[in-house]
């Protein structure tokens, strides 16, 4: 028997807090929050400033961390480490690694990589937010037959990342005292020597405070506006996540031991 699909619960109407309440509400109480949005026509600004919220922070971030030499330098060795793998492994000669070595010497520049940060923070953050609010949306549809607008998906994925924001506000601090792109609030952290050729320390590198912290808000909108259980909304996207990540852990060491 075909399931049916059901539209959002219409609440009593009720007033609607400030924008600046809603943002920070979702730090504290995102039920509220999206509970509050249930029923109610989507409104750009829950999107339109956590965006430039993000890209200003995308900027800022590419210019404070990129213009540390030692980040780049970090950076630089890394690629040449990995060319000195390939070296050992004969997937490439020495004549041609340090060819290599010198077009990553050039490439890598601070002024190009901080470049490469800014556009991808102005033109890579809507992109990225589209893509998924689409994913959000069929999910929603497909786990609980349940239609959540377009527009209202993308209020959530708006709102929702300015725990994204916040992750960058104290990852960059870090990065630059540090030194270290890779420094971020993760569960590799406790490995002291990490090798990302491990299994277990290239899962732990994925996961990230803020990103489960995003995760676990969506949800909570995913709950609050379709009525759904928050512990199936939690699994369906936790779950979804954890497959990406091993997903994307073995097909990264596949491609190396290729």
């Amino acid at each position: 028997m075909k399931s049916e699909e059901h539209d959002i619960v219409e609440p009593t109407p009720r007033k609607q807090s400030s924008l600046f309440e809603r943002l920070t509400n979702v730090f504290v109480s995102p039920g509220e929050v999206f509970s509050e949005l249930r029923g109610v026509p989507a409104d750009s600004m829950n999107w339109a400033v956590p965006m430039v919220a993000m890209i200003v922070m995308g900027i800022l971030f590419s210019v404070a961390v990129f213009s540390q030499e030692s980040v780049v330098q970090g950076m630089r060795e890394a690629s040449i480490a990995e060319i000195d793998i390939m070296v050992e492994e004969g997937e490439m000669t020495q004549t041609q690694a340090d060819k290599a070595a010198v077009w990553v010497e050039k490439i890598m520049s601070s002024k190009l990589v901080m470049l490469l940060g800014i556009v991808g923070s102005v033109f890579g953050t809507p992109i990225i937010w589209l893509i998924i609010a689409f994913l959000f949306h069929w999910i929603v549809r497909i786990a609980s037959q349940s239609r959540i607008p377009f527009s209202k998906c993308f209020e959530v994925v708006g709102l929702s990342n300015v725990i994204s924001t916040l992750g960058m506000i104290v990852t960059m601090p870090v990065v630059v005292l540090t030194g270290n792109i890779k420094m971020k609030l993760r569960l590799a952290l406790v490995f002291q020597e990490f090798d990302p050729t491990e299994h277990l320390h290239a899962l732990a590198a994925e996961v990230d405070i803020f990103r489960l912290w995003y995760i676990a808000v969506l949800a909570i909108a995913w709950s609050q506006l379709t009525l759904q259980p928050l512990s199936k909304c939690c699994a369906w996207l936790f779950g979804l996540w954890f497959a990406f990540c091993l997903g994307s852990i073995f097909l990264s060491l596949w491609m190396l031991a290729s």
